[in-house]
């Protein structure tokens, strides 16, 4: 794989990490509407569905693309449950928001999945390049 890939793994990471600390930083999230946001458990499950693929990707260019195991998964799925249990705490600190263990569980159900899609794009991804 090429370096600028790698680069492109871990900014890619460090922007959605970015986002969502933005996010979180606000008393309230104008541009969503509200019918979207009386589910945020549903929001919290997809936005760290898509934070955990972010991660994994980080993780796999920061091991230089050699085989994936299961140290892997388990490196990447701490650092995105770390960020998730921060963001919580973070919201704790901010006017009109609140840390809640509910959206946590939905945040680490996203991740969770986020595993199992981060293992089928491998397997096509090699399945490409084996052709």
């Amino acid at each position: 794989m090429k370096e600028s890939l790698k680069i492109l793994f871990i900014i890619q990471w460090i922007i959605a990490s970015a986002i969502i600390f933005y996010l979180s930083s606000l008393p309230k999230i104008e541009f969503v509407p509200e019918e979207i946001l009386r589910h945020d458990k549903i929001v919290h499950f997809f936005v760290y569905l898509i934070y955990g693929l972010s991660t994994h990707f980080f993780v796999f260019a920061l091991i230089k693309y050699k085989i994936v195991d299961k140290k892997t998964y388990i490196i990447a799925m701490l650092i995105a449950v770390i960020y998730a249990a921060s963001d919580e705490f973070h919201q704790s600190f901010v006017p009109n928001r609140t840390a809640s263990f509910y959206d946590f569980l939905a945040d680490f159900f996203g991740i969770l999945l986020s595993i199992k899609i981060f293992t089928l794009i491998l397997k096509k991804i090699n399945m490409f390049i084996l052709k």
